[in-house]
């Protein structure tokens, strides 16, 4: 299996604008579908975490992992329904957990590509 770079050579060195919430560090095609103000970072953690992980640049990773952490973000990612075939291959890398161990691994179906 190829390596995977980890997390930590991900993280950023500079700091982050001060008053800005999560979501607007994040890209904005992460939020097509939604408006960013109704976004609550606490009570929408999971969605949030999943939607950054599986669609977001680098940049957006990084400002996720930071704010959440690793364990919350491997907890979402774990029981999260559906993730892309290339997000559950980095993640399951980067946690060194086998693909079974992600709920979207075990959802998927026989002709999907991810």
């Amino acid at each position: 299996m190829r390596g995977f770079p980890n997390m930590e050579s991900l993280i950023p060195t500079g700091g982050v604008s001060g008053n800005l919430t999560l979501p607007q560090r994040l890209s904005g095609h992460l939020f097509w579908d939604v408006s960013i103000s109704a976004i609550d970072e606490v009570s929408h953690r999971d969605w949030l975490i999943v939607r950054v992980m599986d669609r977001g640049t680098r940049e957006d990773v990084r400002h996720a992992w930071n704010h959440y952490g690793s364990s919350k973000v491997r907890e979402s990612l774990l029981k999260a329904p559906s993730l892309r075939l290339k997000t559950i291959a980095f993640f399951a890398s980067q946690f060194e957990l086998p693909r079974e161990s992600f709920r979207a691994w075990r959802n998927r179906d026989s002709d999907w590509e991810g």
